[in-house]
């Protein structure tokens, strides 16, 4: 997940005397519009496309995948080795709740999986390096465009 927010908007709407809602459809304008040149660029990078989404706060955006693609944070980051116990938690006691699967001599059930780990594979901050220029430039003629319409 990326976050990237307009600084310094604050003195600019003083200087301008814009009207709150005003300055709000500016900056949202502005951030969203920065917000999907990067979010394009990640989707293109991504391990499939069509599930980076651009998320538009007051004052942020935040670019990321969807709940159901959790797990691309570790085509990001990268993980190391490490161990997945199969457990459930109750109140008293843990549970251990093997894995049970056909194997090549029948069935196979285990408690634990040693996961060997993945180099990172990132997307989404390549992304952010090429083209957070054309992004801020972009946000910058949105912001120019907007303060000088005629009211």
């Amino acid at each position: 997940m990326i976050k990237f927010e307009l600084k310094g908007m604050d003195d600019l709407y003083k200087k301008l005397d814009m009207e709150k809602n005003q300055e709000k459809a500016m900056r949202m304008e502005a951030l969203e519009t920065g917000a999907k040149i990067i979010a394009d660029e990640a989707d293109s990078r991504a391990p499939e496309s069509g599930f980076i989404r651009v998320k538009v706060k007051s004052k942020e955006a935040i670019i990321g995948f969807d709940k159901e693609k959790w797990y691309w944070r570790f085509f990001e980051l990268g993980a190391k080795t490490h161990e997945i116990p199969y457990k459930a938690k109750t109140k008293k006691k843990k549970i251990v709740k093997p894995l049970v699967f056909e194997g090549y001599v029948g069935i196979v059930r285990i408690k634990s999986v040693n996961h060997p780990g993945m180099a990172a594979r990132p997307f989404l901050r390549p992304a952010l390096d090429e083209r957070k220029d054309e992004a801020i430039r972009t946000m910058g003629e949105i912001v120019r465009k907007m303060a000088e319409k005629p009211e």
